[in-house]
């Protein structure tokens, strides 16, 4: 396999990721439940 080159630091605050964290899970709560349907 082949190294790979640390990431880059971003700008994004640890809140404005827990923002998108949370709704990445909402979306997926919500798909899991309509896929029950």
């Amino acid at each position: 396999m082949a190294a790979r080159k640390p990431a880059e630091k971003s700008n994004v605050s640890a809140e404005e990721l827990l923002k998108y964290y949370r709704e990445m899970l909402l979306i997926r709560r919500f798909e899991e439940k309509a896929g029950q349907l």
